[in-house]
């Protein structure tokens, strides 16, 4: 179970869909309040994967927020490249200083998500919550984060058509409830 934060649609899209492809289930939000809300329900995710640059409040800052509730569920930074070094080495450093120590830089080589939460699920240790989360044969419930409608609407459909999976996506004024499949 994996929940993903972006804040723009077609890169949410496309990790959605890398996930969902490999039998995975993944839950979308568009903005870091989203994110925060989605982290509070039943569902208990293996990894969080969040954009440095998030509508509303930003990667780091949700990280810091949900760290009490959250603590030792490996989280995913992803930083924005591309011409822009200062912010993504500055992104990054936010990141470490709230506890992120896995990263990927967009734009995102093809299995590059799936390959870290395959390598980051795999090495951790078992949670001892009393919720059921032990059985790494199960899909993984994957939380992704856009603020934008239509890239939620898209990376659902291509999640949900290559998976043959539950995918759904809530929109940004949502609770975050009921993303149990």
């Amino acid at each position: 179970r994996v929940l993903l934060a972006d804040g723009e649609p077609a890169s949410l899209a496309l990790m959605k869909n890398e996930l969902e492809e490999a039998g995975h289930y993944a839950v979308t939000a568009t903005e870091g309040e989203n994110a925060i809300s989605l982290t509070r329900t039943r569902v208990q995710y293996d990894a969080i994967v969040l954009s440095a640059e998030l509508p509303i409040r930003n990667g780091p800052k949700v990280v810091e927020t949900i760290g009490g509730w959250c603590a030792g569920i490996p989280v995913v930074g992803v930083l924005q490249v591309g011409g822009h070094y200062y912010e993504a080495s500055k992104d990054e450093d936010d990141f470490r200083e709230v506890g992120v120590s896995h990263f990927l830089q967009k734009p995102l080589r093809a299995g590059a998500l799936l390959d870290m939460i395959q390598k980051i699920v795999s090495s951790s240790p078992p949670r001892t919550e009393s919720v059921d989360v032990g059985d790494r044969d199960k899909p993984l419930k994957i939380l992704v984060v856009d603020d934008h409608a239509a890239n939620r609407l898209l990376l659902g459909k291509m999640l949900s058509k290559a998976s043959k999976t539950k995918s759904r996506t809530n929109s940004p004024n949502s609770n975050g409830s009921g993303d149990e499949p």
